[in-house]
């Protein structure tokens, strides 16, 4: 998406980012209500729906691809769509999980599924950047309306990915407990309640909201126009680039089942990890060569992993099955809720400094509230019982 916007806009930075955004919108709009919804009606009713809805949708956009009908308004339109079938099925496959397995089985559980999701993001990138590229060599052009039927074979194979996910859906059996308070906006408010009563739980929530802010939506802005413009690469290797975080992110994973930190070291991991993650963003801002950016990606991908099984974890058990759909919706707003604030302030950025700047400035920031961070006892033991 981020790769056909910029052949379309000229390498719009605002452009570009403002339709990524379009994409975040609906994690925070909509999926707060998406954990109503799973709640009220199960993770896995509202997993099936949402894979099946998603299959439709890829459907749609690779006619309008083939038939070059894409105005800019229908670019945004469908990466709002494509975000809002995201914002309900990831925290309706978390809340899935708990009723599958034992709570002893989660840290395991949360592992094998956050890695396979891994697996797939790394074969996803490469595999459609490959296309992309190859279709565009064989039409022997790499500009203008050359880019639609490339950029066309991809989302096909999205949308064959969509259609085999619905279809191992349908084997899954799962029990749901229906709440006994059905109203939609009194569910929600029973999930805050729930999250501002646990004192520990609001800490890591604000915490997340927070670094968040200076990681995702940034990445999300500058990753595409740093590896065209600044690396001066092709669409391959900006598959790679989000591959390579993947690689990382799966030993990240593996490395936080085996560790399974107890709820007094949670706090000092995260901030560890953050640390880290802030750093490698900082210096892929000073990186000048593709190679440089390999060890800093896949480095950054490991934090992330880490932080994602070990926190998912303790968020599922310290939350009761009722709630958990409401719970983990709340936990997926405070890392993904100000993306699109996030990814549209980096675009305006962009138009006034360099991308690299921007990525600079970012992992500075974070770096700097990270080491704040360290210095409050309640942030580094954030992840103890409640206080």
């Amino acid at each position: 998406m981020p790769w056909l916007v910029l052949h379309l806009t000229d390498n719009s930075p605002v452009i570009m980012a403002t339709v990524m955004a379009a994409f975040g919108l609906p994690q925070a709009c909509i999926m707060l209500f998406g954990g109503v919804l799973i709640d009220r009606f199960s993770p896995l009713k509202v997993l099936m729906i949402s894979r099946l809805a998603l299959f439709l949708l890829l459907l749609v956009f690779v006619s309008l691809l083939i038939y070059e009908l894409l105005p800019l308004w229908v670019i945004y339109v469908f990466s709002f769509s494509l975000g809002a079938s995201g914002a309900v099925s990831a925290p309706a496959g978390q809340s899935l999980l708990p009723v599958v397995v034992s709570e002893n089985q989660l840290s395991l559980g949360n592992g094998l599924i956050m890695g396979n999701i891994q697996i797939a993001q790394i074969l996803g990138p490469i595999l459609a950047g490959w296309i992309i590229w190859h279709f565009q060599t064989a039409q022997a052009t790499s500009e203008g309306d050359g880019i639609y039927l490339p950029v066309a074979y991809a989302f096909i194979g999205s949308a064959l990915c969509a259609l085999a996910s619905f279809l191992f859906i349908i084997f899954v059996r799962a029990e749901h407990k229906k709440p006994r308070n059905a109203q939609v906006f009194s569910m929600l408010a029973d999930g805050f309640a729930f999250c501002w009563r646990d004192r520990g739980i609001a800490l890591v929530l604000g915490y997340l909201l927070v670094m968040s802010f200076f990681l995702h939506g940034v990445l999300l802005a500058t990753l595409p126009l740093f590896t065209k413009l600044h690396l001066a690469l092709d669409v391959d290797t900006y598959g790679a680039l989000y591959a390579f975080v993947g690689m990382g992110t799966i030993v990240g994973i593996a490395a936080g089942v085996v560790i399974s930190p107890a709820d007094k070291n949670l706090g000092m991991l995260v901030l560890s990890c953050d640390l880290v993650a802030g750093l490698c963003l900082f210096f892929i801002g000073l990186s000048t060569y593709y190679v440089q950016t390999i060890p800093l990606f896949c480095l950054l991908g490991f934090c992330a992993g880490i932080i994602m099984v070990t926190g998912t974890t303790w968020f599922q058990k310290r939350t009761p099955d009722e709630l958990m759909g409401r719970v983990l919706s709340i936990l997926m707003f405070a890392v993904f809720g100000l993306v699109p604030l996030s990814a549209t302030l980096a675009g305006l950025l962009m138009e006034k400094i360099a991308v690299t700047s921007v990525m600079m400035l970012a992992g500075g920031v974070m770096v700097f509230l990270v080491l704040v961070g360290f210095c409050f006892p309640r942030i580094r033991m954030m992840g103890l019982p409640r206080f």
